[in-house]
């Protein structure tokens, strides 16, 4: 099925539809199959909506929570116009179908946070709305880990989705939602004993973009303090906090938007590092 080719939807369809015709019963991991091989996520929810109608029709299939997170996946590699609304409303939907039945399959789980949190954090349209939901949902997530009703908790991508998406966003406090996120990050991996969620030179660089965006009159001392923080966690032996040319260019914005006398010199300092 998953053969790459731009037909291959249609021939996986395709047999899926011959095997019906003979009377073999497709699974869920065929649908799955069928869904990953399609690059229009209107393709994909069609593939969901023909699950879900065979079972409120008998039951004979179920809607189950990775044909949910494969349909909210797609949405987010897209650019369809509509997705935010799109994937909050795919999940609320499997979440009262989990609620009002009970059964596990249909039970939010880890991938599918995951996957609606990158989709609502890569739209850029919604801004400041569209960031607001995404953390929502994040605070949940940590919720629904902490009591045991996922197993797997938020990891660094979960977090960086949406600092990348605030370093992108013009929000007035901005700076202030992504230097929270950061801390966040830190206090959360002390919390749970988890290293993997500390955040990584692409979690400080959105930090720094934020920050070179916003007007705060402090903005520049407060990058320099990051990244002190970055080059001494980097000294210690993290590889993950290396400064890369991102890094630098964020800081150097952060002098050249600041309106200060000795931006230039400032800036000139940065790139001498």
């Amino acid at each position: 099925f998953n053969s790459g080719l731009p037909s291959s939807f249609d021939c996986a369809q395709t047999t899926l539809q011959r095997l019906a015709g003979l009377g073999v019963k497709a699974k869920q991991g065929d649908y799955l199959l069928l869904m990953k091989s399609a690059n229009d996520p209107t393709k994909v929810e069609e593939i969901l909506n023909r699950v879900k109608a065979n079972y409120d029709r008998d039951q004979s299939e179920k809607p189950n929570t990775s044909l949910y997170s494969e349909c909210i996946s797609a949405y987010a590699r897209s650019r369809h116009q509509n997705s935010v609304s799109k994937v909050m409303h795919l999940f609320d939907e499997l979440d009262q179908l989990y609620k009002s039945t009970g059964d596990l399959d249909f039970r939010p789980d880890s991938k599918l946070y995951g996957a609606t949190i990158d989709a609502i954090s890569k739209t850029k349209s919604q801004g400041n709305k569209a960031i607001r939901q995404a953390t929502m949902l994040l605070d949940r997530m940590e919720q629904d880990f902490d009591s045991g009703l996922i197993d797997v908790a938020p990891n660094r991508y979960a977090y960086t989705s949406i600092l990348s998406a605030i370093s992108q966003a013009r929000l007035p406090d901005g700076h202030v939602m992504a230097e929270d996120l950061l801390l966040r990050m830190n206090n959360r991996s002390r919390q749970v004993n988890d290293e993997d969620i500390l955040p990584d030179v692409v979690a400080y660089t959105a930090l720094l973009q934020a920050l070179s965006r916003s007007k705060s009159p402090t903005k520049t001392d407060k990058a320099n303090k990051w990244f002190a923080e970055m080059e001494t966690r980097y000294a210690e032996g993290n590889s993950d906090m290396k400064p890369n040319k991102i890094t630098y260019n964020a800081l150097i914005n952060c002098w050249r938007m600041s309106g200060r006398r000795d931006a230039g010199d400032q800036a000139q300092k940065v790139l001498e590092l």
